[in-house]
């Protein structure tokens, strides 16, 4: 289910569907309810106690009829998954190289955010960034979501290739993304700042990420103190203010509701064309921008300043985190949200943080994932709004791009947004991750052939990041399962016996056979 609630294309998808489903089901019990209260004014004899019981009675009908028509549309969208599933269990091109043969677990499970992403250093180990400071809205006595920071040590752990703990390196801020040079320096950034480390943990330089400079300090937090009379005359007004909001948000939400109702549904509603989305697009983009509007306009007349605060406070920090980091020979490339507008850009800095330039922008990725990595001084970005592995030039100039959506194919990447994560191999091939479903690991060259699909490893990990790495002799792939605070470990199979006879023969001819001096 999280796949459909973390995207936004299912999520605009499955508005649609459930609107259809449950709007046009029961418009005649919500608008005898809401638009006709006039007209079912009872008798004189009837008591308010037999009226309240009667619309208590519509509103049930109303929200029954509607969890049934949400309950259909997740009952479809799995039996789409479980057919989509036997149908690769039988599609030879879907059988995978690797297969799931330990699971390293790196922190608690269910506890959110304790692993944040991790790579692989020059001697095979796993380093795992964890930890770090995050806002969460918490439940207070009265009822009301109170914003509060939480959060665990932020911190580097280093684990062997079989999951033993070796060591644990403090960090001075939230680490979200890392990698490794070849000559084994360590670059990890996240929260607004950079480090870079020696190979024994060493911190060499520390600096702001590149972002930072075009984004306001965080807003403090206003002081709790009792309401004096033009704090409740103030409060006074916002509840006026609110309450008019409130009348405006019904309207917007009665016309995005008629917007959709002419909408022609998909002919596969779990796995729409691209003309079927850019037509529901179209329907509704001006209606969703009004509701959507209003709906921050409502929420930010009605918020607390402590809230409004702590909301602006969110809002910087999410744009001060790093989501992918790479790094070639002479230059850092920092992959991150735009400081200005949407979407996500590319910086590049020198390898002692000097020198900041934006690359890249306008980059649309989904549920706040965009990796990037480097090859031979270049720059390649998974793109996985556009379902494409992109390439480009240390200057940002697009040179070469492929990949195609598709749920079916095994050379297609499937769900709505993929694929989130990519790694170059031992031999230069690169591999591409997606979040799924199914979560899936496939191999390409850099011109874009598909070499087969590495993995499929089970878990549930929904619209997030899937990062990957692979050992150096290309025989184990390790994948992150951020739910599970956990890294899945998947290992080569062992060659089929006449595949490996052939293997074996090949190898003997080619030791007999005569080489260059």
């Amino acid at each position: 289910m999280r796949t459909i609630a973390r995207n936004w294309k299912r999520m605009l998808l499955a508005s649609v569907v459930l609107a259809l489903g449950a709007w046009l089901v029961v418009p005649q019990a919500r608008a005898e309810e809401t638009e006709k209260p006039k007209a079912e004014k009872p008798k004189a004899e009837e008591d308010k106690d037999a009226v309240r019981k009667k619309l208590e009675e519509k509103r049930a009908k109303a929200r029954k009829a509607q969890e049934e028509a949400q309950r259909k549309v997740m009952d479809d969208y799995q039996a789409q998954m479980k057919k989509e599933d036997e149908a690769r269990k039988s599609d030879p091109a879907w059988k995978p190289s690797h297969e799931q043969t330990a699971v390293i677990k790196v922190g608690e499970v269910g506890k959110r955010l304790a692993l944040n992403n991790f790579c692989l250093n020059t001697d095979g180990n796993i380093l795992a960034v964890c930890g770090g400071e995050r806002i969460e809205y918490v439940q207070d006595g009265s009822g009301e979501y109170e914003p509060k920071t939480v959060g665990e040590p932020a911190e580097i752990r280093v684990f062997s290739p079989d999951g033993k703990l070796l060591k644990t390196w403090p960090v001075e801020f939230k680490p979200e993304a890392i990698c490794v040079g070849d000559d084994g320096t360590i670059f990890v950034a996240g929260g607004g700042q950079m480090a870079k480390l020696d190979q024994d943990g060493k911190v060499l330089l520390t600096a702001k990420s590149p972002q930072m400079a075009d984004l306001p300090p965080l807003p403090p937090l206003p002081e709790k103190k009792k309401d004096s009379k033009d704090d409740k005359a103030a409060k006074e007004a916002q509840k006026k203010k609110t309450a008019a909001l409130r009348a405006k948000l019904e309207k917007a939400q009665k016309e995005f509701q008629e917007a959709i109702k002419d909408i022609k549904q998909p002919k596969d509603p779990q796995n729409p064309t691209q003309e079927e989305m850019e037509a529901i697009q179209k329907k509704v983009k001006e209606p969703q921008e009004k509701l959507m509007a209003v709906q921050r306009e409502f929420q930010e007349a009605s918020m607390s300043p402590e809230k409004a605060a702590m909301q602006k406070r969110a809002e910087i920090q999410r744009k001060s985190a790093v989501n992918g980091i790479a790094v070639s020979k002479d230059d850092v490339f920092v992959a991150c949200s735009m400081a200005k507008g949407y979407g996500f850009g590319v910086w590049r800095v020198d390898r002692d943080f000097a020198n900041p330039k934006q690359i890249i922008q306008g980059l649309r990725g989904c549920c706040g994932q965009m990796d990037v990595q480097a090859k031979d001084g270049e720059v390649w970005i998974a793109h996985n709004c556009e379902h494409k592995v992109e390439r480009y030039d240390r200057d940002g100039k697009k040179l070469f791009s492929f990949g195609k959506s598709d749920r079916k194919a095994a050379d297609g990447f499937g769900g709505c947004c993929e694929p989130k994560n990519l790694r170059f191999g031992p031999k230069g091939e690169l591999y591409a991750s997606e979040s799924g479903e199914p979560v899936a690991i496939k191999r390409f060259t850099t011109e874009g052939k598909f070499l087969g699909v590495v993995g499929v490893p089970k878990y549930d990990s929904g619209c997030v990041r899937v990062t990957i790495d692979i050992s150096r002799d290309g025989k184990q792939v390790f994948i992150l399962d951020p739910g599970g605070n956990a890294i899945h470990v998947l290992t080569q199979k062992a060659a089929e016996p006449e595949k490996k006879a052939d293997t074996e023969k090949k190898a003997e001819s080619d030791k007999d056979a005569p080489t260059d001096k």
